[in-house]
């Protein structure tokens, strides 16, 4: 199992799931909430000016890092300049926010399970040399462990990347929550 939390989890709301920008719905809804953090969704910069103009700490805010559902080498995502994730990672730095989780739910198909890695092994291996390779290139980024999804399978993706190390490189533990009414 991972480690338990050294610090207080952050408890905040998910941007649109559809990549759209904020709505004023979107955008009341959030201020009702009061949430002490925000988890942004293919974030743009306007994105940051009104999460920061309803009062939320960019510091307190995560950025998901999207990917194609295909193999790439590590370079494609990270080289310092043309790599995807680059730009992200560069403009949420520039606005304040260090927080970075990457690869959504990676043990399901739509994650990349059976196109990107084949086994919870094989995934590991890829996250550890990107974490490391971003951490090298992007010093003050905090990662956070990739979320997984309510599967069968969590508990032997938990055991490979607690052996590959991706709790100790994290700064934290991404989760997501699911419910129904």
């Amino acid at each position: 199992p991972p480690p338990p939390p050294s610090i207080p989890a952050i408890v905040g709301v998910h941007h649109r799931a559809d990549g759209g920008s904020i709505r004023a719905i979107d955008f009341d809804a959030i201020k009702r909430a009061n949430p002490t953090g925000y988890k942004f969704y293919k974030s743009t910069p306007d994105d940051y000016i009104v999460i920061r103009g309803l009062g939320i700490p960019l510091d307190f805010c995560v950025t998901r890092l999207d990917h194609p559902l295909e193999t790439h080498p590590i370079v494609f995502y990270i080289n310092g300049s043309t790599g995807i994730y680059d730009q992200p990672i560069q403009e949420a730095l520039a606005a304040g926010v260090t927080l970075i989780e990457f690869f959504n739910e990676p043990n399901i198909p739509e994650g990349g399970l059976d196109k990107m890695w084949r086994t919870s092994g094989e995934f590991a291996a890829v996250c550890a040399l990107l974490m490391d390779t971003i951490k090298t290139r992007y010093p003050q980024v905090r990662l956070l462990s990739p979320a997984l999804s309510p599967q069968p399978n969590v508990a032997e993706w938990w055991e490979s990347m607690q052996r590959a190390g991706i709790f100790v490189r994290a700064a934290g533990i991404a989760a997501h929550s699911y419910w129904s009414l």
